[in-house]
């Protein structure tokens, strides 16, 4: 089993120099292919569009191959849209 924890504020990080450096192909490598992605902090990515943008792609290629996406809920509980939504989504295993 393969799992992974990252905070959104990596998560972000990883986003930006991956567009900058052209390598979104090893960023999706790296996060589309996990067993279990743990991600803290997911308020982070509230109002920053390309990163939840990217992130719905993670989330939508860990869902489809019915592997876990997994948050805190103490972070989802102070969390605004539309990482609410995906809060509701990752901490019930969806």
């Amino acid at each position: 089993m393969r799992l992974s924890y990252v905070s959104a504020e990596k998560f972000t990080i990883e986003v930006i120099n991956s567009l900058r450096f052209d390598r979104m192909i090893s960023f999706r490598d790296r996060f589309h292919t996990v067993d279990v992605l743990l991600v803290d902090d997911i308020q982070f990515i509230a109002g920053k569009e390309r990163t939840q943008e990217e992130f719905f792609h993670t989330f939508n290629a860990l869902y489809e191959q019915q592997n876990r996406l997994s948050f805190p809920r103490t972070a989802c509980r102070r969390t605004s849209t539309p990482s609410k939504s995906v809060c509701a989504r990752g901490s019930n295993g969806d």
